[in-house]
């Protein structure tokens, strides 16, 4: 007697690998609770900004790394409050910036001319505690 077995294709274990991947990294947290308020990660890059796009309102220390090749900056705006780096961020440079946010919405950009518009900018949430 032949015993046959079926095999799953290739490209549906790919698919199966690629989106658990892509749900682990949605689901991780780039934001934790320090002594002094709340710590966000951002990543800047050719033209993008990665952060949590929520986070709890209130004193909030946002530690940002340029890791692409062009000077990048950081600017949140809304509910009263507009802040930035006092300087742009060359490649693989490091900088934080803390504001006090109080809940609602923002819109957090690249100053440097032309990056918003190239993609550089995003609106987050910062929640009621």
């Amino acid at each position: 007697m032949q015993r046959t077995t079926r095999s799953i294709p290739r490209i549906h274990i790919f698919a199966a690998l690629f989106l658990a991947s892509v749900l682990s990294i949605g689901c991780s947290s780039s934001h934790s609770k320090t002594g002094g308020g709340e710590s966000v990660q951002v990543i800047l890059d050719e033209y993008k900004i990665s952060m949590p796009t929520t986070f709890p309102a209130g004193q909030t220390t946002f530690n940002i790394t340029n890791t692409g090749e062009h000077k990048h900056g950081f600017k949140i705006k809304g509910n009263g409050i507009e802040q930035e780096l006092t300087s742009g961020l060359a490649s693989m440079e490091s900088g934080e910036l803390t504001a006090t946010l109080v809940a609602g919405t923002y819109e957090v950009s690249c100053p440097m001319l032309g990056h918003s518009l190239l993609g550089m900018h995003l609106t987050v949430i910062a929640t009621p505690r």
